[in-house]
């Protein structure tokens, strides 16, 4: 029943779509496979490392073990210890724990108290450790000394059940360069008395006759430490004829330890061994430790590499024995496993049958007792690639943060130093932990709108812990294992840095010959033996798997190497780049928080797409369900597939914050923005190849698309597909379209408003236009439709999360609102501007709004600082004369003045150095430069008295760009042209609602809602921010009118 137990928490630690998904992918790699096979590979390599005794569990035990030996070396000593619970000496504690089972049944045995017998031995190895092994010194003995193997600087202790339901353990034993060989040269292999060959017999020394003591150790030694083999061809240690264990073993006449080469192993005093030696079978021990422990146990000076895996090699063995049926519904309705699917009832059946559970393990398990003890702290950091990285989530939902992302995030003083030495030599903890003794301060996270800030203190000359890293397989697990050497050599504060825009194939491999650490086969062979010494292979293993490497990886990759010193520099890259799988430079390097595993919906409807892979396929959720990051993982996917595929979006903002390398649906399909009718393209145009040559397109925030400009994408991509379909449908047929977005956000710009002609909305009603509402045309109705029903955004607020996915698609009642929104989050309009602080965002239904809240706020934050930024204007007295100087505006007429004081063109009316601003035009020349993208002015350039150029750092990619007044309009008057220009900027501590959108707010956030003149605005404004501890309601109390849902649309949440 236990293993029952153990098995039902190992199944409700892998969802069942995981598991279906798995067992897929494994039958597609190994076709001819058997459920057992399958179910084997799960049960060893896929159950979570956080359920205790699973394989993964004491893999995990192993590599800390590991870790350990690579950097203190190898422990000096390996002792075993048992149990004794049938010999006449045996604790006198089993004697009476078996006098009270008779009470109960006179033929109960110590076997049918396993709580018992596993709590009396563990709390004996324990006294045993600290009154002998472990104490700083013995009575009589100085201060400092140890105990009886000297001083102990480590240890490390595995707990295991034998044959018999009994306990033993194996201690690893690091000691004192003086004490290494003390304790090893006490131990023998003999019997500490004399042999009489006459009567074969021992006798006890005269000096020792009347010492009890020695009588003690003669008769434990008699009794425990003989050792006894099995027949040639029985279940022991000669089943295959010689003894496993070398014995009979040979005569030592050196009273110290010796070590021989050839078996590499030590042998110690045996003065009578041999094939007929009475000291034959006597297995090694310390006298001291048979006096004291009364049970068997055996000392080993640790001599090879093989003795640090002998610990925990038993149980790494995850093969099923036998066969058990589970499939039936009255068994496992029986067992209690009735509600499991067939998937989990086989994981079930192989669990059970992976090994023997014995009770004594049961009862440790039961009693949280630990199976494996290690006296060094292990701090593991995970250093998986981006595809394979995954990221803990905390109560409530909270996920932390990736330890590259805490690198990326350093403190300045640190710069210069690499990912490895960066945690090997100092310890992170949260702003609320205090340092320890000895811990220095170097300085918090750089960036300050982090959720999970942190700051780094340089470890104390005391702290022991050891830092373990991802330990990828150099053949199997090539790209991380070279994604690990870059993190060990290579100084970066982003992680797309590692790859070169020049890389030819956008491969970790690749990137380490580019740099100059993989030159030949002697440097690849350096990297590989690092490999081979912590893992502790042989030397044949390690040429094997040297050899596999150079099959799989060419060493001759054409590539240009940077010389000691050189940079590499971003190659420019021309405006429609055709993106295939050569061109990939890289996985999701983009991210400033790295992808994790997938969550059950998401895994569920990747399955789905990847059965499916042509057509429409409409993905949706409300904000912050993990939009974002599904295309992300499905464009690596495909990716991966070798397969081309197109990341745009409907706005320039949601672009960025795909990938540097995603554009918007406009640029990527050759359409003006304004454009009623499609543009021809040139049969030689790169565009058209382009778009011929893709196989999955990614649409990102579709809510912002209108059924006009919908039509044209579908026509465009129809007369650009290969072999000119003449249908729609035909054209999905070939490819794959995925739409991402939430349709209950925002709706786009319905012209038929602004015409005049929209009869759907009252001023207390707004609705959707269904002319305008892409949603509404037949493609889109019969497009497969996804949905990701939970908020990962506002995972740490849950009510308040509730909240918003209910008004997502309902009008809340009054009492609803005021339940979530308290009194105390309300803030008076005139109290905004001397509360706010640069950190805070400042949402706003209307654009007149922001301007004044904006004009207030920098002169507040920068008192004395700002430059006023006026309009630059010149005009045209005839055609072609356009002059060349820049006019006064009060000398114009009143109806030109009005033009150029225009706020909707000239909106940056005052700057500063460090005044936050936000882009307002597309500029495909400067990458990152698109519309709603968000930067903090680090540079202002003066000309003739007037601002004349400004430099932007932007928060997406931290680059710098030049900004001049790039916006252009003219206007004709009194037969003069006249041209104004302006900067693409404004301020950005307040922006409206709709530039908000897809962002998420992790700092203080002020929402003013004055009223609601499109759908879903105040949902959009509310959902940007992750807690209600950083939400302020400007104004007046929110009411129901104000909650205005957008139209659902059927297949959609």
């Amino acid at each position: 029943m236990f293993q029952l137990r153990q098995s039902v928490v190992t199944v409700n630690s892998i969802c069942d779509r995981a598991l279906e998904s798995e067992m897929a992918r494994y039958r597609r790699e190994k076709p001819h496979s058997s459920d057992a096979d399958i179910m084997a590979h799960i049960t060893k390599y896929k159950i979570p490392g956080n359920v205790s005794g699973s394989p993964s569990w004491f893999r995990e035990r192993l590599a800390d073990l590991l870790a350990v030996v690579d950097k203190h070396g190898m422990p000096s000593l390996f002792l075993t210890l048992t149990a004794d619970e049938h010999s006449e000496t045996r604790w006198p504690e089993i004697e009476g724990i078996e006098e009270i089972l008779k009470n109960f049944n006179t033929e109960f045995t110590w076997k049918d108290a396993p709580v018992e017998m596993s709590k009396l031995f563990c709390d004996r190895i324990k006294a045993f450790m600290d009154t002998y092994v472990l104490c700083d010194h013995l009575p009589g003995c100085p201060a400092g000394t140890g105990g009886i193997f000297g001083k102990v600087l480590r240890h490390m202790i595995r707990f295991e059940v034998q044959g018999r339901h009994s306990l033993h353990v194996h201690i690893m034993l690091w000691l004192a360069e003086n004490d290494k060989y003390k304790a090893g040269n006490e131990v023998s292999g003999c019997m500490p008395g004399i042999w009489d060959e006459d009567n074969q017999t021992w006798v006890v020394p005269d000096m020792f006759k009347d010492s009890e003591a020695h009588k003690i150790l003669m008769k434990h030694i008699q009794r425990k430490q003989q050792h006894y083999c099995t027949d040639v061809g029985v279940p022991g240690c000669r089943f295959q004829g010689k003894c496993k264990y070398n014995f009979p073993a040979e005569t030592q006449h050196q009273n110290h330890a010796l070590y021989n080469p050839l078996t590499k192993r030590y042998e110690y005093y045996r003065p009578h061994g041999g094939i007929q030696g009475p000291d034959r079978n006597t297995t090694v021990s310390h006298p001291v430790v048979n006096v004291l422990w009364g049970a068997h146990s055996n000392l080993q000076i640790v001599s090879r590499d093989a003795y640090s895996l002998y610990v925990l090699k038993y149980n790494l063995k995850a093969e099923p024995q036998g066969s058990l049926t589970l499939s039936d519904e009255h068994t496992a309705k029986a067992l209690g496993l009735e509600g499991l699917s067939s998937s989990q009832l086989k994981l079930v059946a192989a669990n059970v049958l992976v090994q023997n559970v014995s009770p004594c393990e049961a009862a440790m398990h039961c009693l949280n007792l630990p199976l494996v003890h290690l006296s060094v702290p292990v701090l593991f950091v995970s250093t998986a690639p981006p595809l394979k990285r995954t990221r803990a989530i905390l109560d409530k939902g909270k996920t932390t943060l990736a330890p590259v992302t805490k690198y990326e995030f350093r403190p300045h003083a640190l710069g210069g130093i690499t990912f490895m030495d960066y945690f090997d030599k100092n310890i992170l903890k949260g702003k609320g932990e205090k340092a320890s003794t000895g811990e220095l301060l170097i300085g918090p996270a750089t960036n300050i709108h982090l959720q999970e800030g942190f700051n780094v203190y340089s470890r104390s000359e005391e702290d022991a812990t050891v830092v373990r890293y991802t330990d990828p397989h150099p053949v199997h697990q090539t790209e991380a294992f070279f994604y690990n050497l870059l993190l060990c050599k290579v100084v970066f504060r982003k992680e797309e840095e590692l790859l070169s825009w020049d890389n030819p194939d956008g491969t970790y491999y690749t990137e380490c010959i580019i740099r100059g650490f993989v030159t030949d086969e002697d440097s690849l062979l350096d990297h590989l033996s690092m490999y081979m010494k912590r893992h502790m292979l042989t030397h044949a293993k390690f040429a094997a798997q040297l050899e596999k490497l150079l099959m799989l990886r060419d060493l001759s990759i054409p590539v240009v190497r940077l010389q000691p010193g050189e940079e590499r520099v971003a190659a420019s890259t021309s405006k429609y780049q055709t993106i295939t799988a050569q061109t990939l430079k890289e996985e999701f390097a983009w991210t400033h928080q790295p992808p994790h595993s997938l969550t059950e919906q998401q895994q569920h409807i990747m399955d789905q797409i990847v059965a499916s892979p042509k057509g429409l396929h409409v993905i949706g959720g409300g904000g912050g369900c993990g939009k974002t990051f599904m295309l992300k993982y499905i464009t690596h996917h495909f990716r991966s597939m070798d397969l081309n595929v197109s990341l745009t979006a409907t706005t320039g903002a949601a672009a960025q914050r795909i990938s540097p390398s995603a554009s918007t649906l406009h640029s990527h399909l050759g359409i003006h923005p304004k454009s009623v009718y499609l543009n021809s393209l040139s049969p030689l145009s790169e565009q058209l190849r382009m778009l011929r040559a893709q196989d999955v397109m990614i649409i990102d925030e579709m809510s912002m698309l209108t059924r006009p400009f919908w039509d044209l994408c579908l026509h465009r991509l129809m007369t650009c597909s290969e072999g000119q379909a003449c249908t729609v449908q035909q054209m999905l047929d070939k490819m794959l379209i995925i739409l991402v977005g939430d349709h209950l956000q925002l709706p786009p710009v319905c012209r038929c408003r602004k015409g005049g002609q929209y009869k759907g909305s009252t001023q207390t009603e707004v609705q959707y236009c269904t002319a305008c509402d892409a949603t509404s045309c037949d493609i889109f109705k019969a497009a497969t439709k996804h949905n990701l029903p939970y908020s990962i955004r506002h995972a740490q607020d849950p009510e308040y999360g509730a909240f918003l996915a209910s008004v997502r698609h309902t009008t809340p009642t009054q009492d609803a609102i005021d339940a979530i929104l308290s009194e105390d989050m309300y803030v008076p309009l005139d109290d905004v501007i001397t509360q706010a602080v640069p950190t805070d965002t400042i949402l706003c239904s209307h654009k007149e709004d922001v301007r004044a809240f904006n004009k207030e706020l920098l002169p507040r934050f920068f008192p004395n600082i700002p430059l006023h930024v006026t309009p630059v204007l010149t005009k045209e007295d005839r055609p072609g004369t356009r002059g060349r100087f820049d006019i006064q505006v009060d000398d114009l007429p009143d109806e030109v003045q009005e033009w150029v004081s225009d706020e909707g063109f000239h909106e940056l009316h005052i700057v500063c150095v460090g005044a936050r601003v936000m882009i307002t035009d597309n500029m495909p020349n400067k990458p990152g430069c698109v519309n709603g993208a968000l930067g903090v002015v680090t540079k202002v350039e003066l000309k003739d008295s007037q601002v004349f150029k400004i430099q932007v750092q932007l928060e997406a990619t931290s680059t710098r760009v030049n900004i001049t007044r790039s916006n252009e309009a003219n206007m004709s008057f009194c037969g003069k042209t006249y041209y104004k220009r302006a900067f693409p900027l404004t301020l950005a501590y307040a922006i409206t609602g709709h530039k908000a959108q897809g962002c998420t707010i992790n700092s203080r956030t002020f929402v003013y809602m004055k009223e609601a003149f499109t759908p879903a605005l105040l949902y959009v404004m509310l959902s940007r921010v992750t807690t209600r501890e950083h939400l302020k309601i400007v104004g007046n109390r929110l009411t129901c009118k104000l909650f205005q849902p957008a139209r659902s649309v059927p297949g959609l949440l």
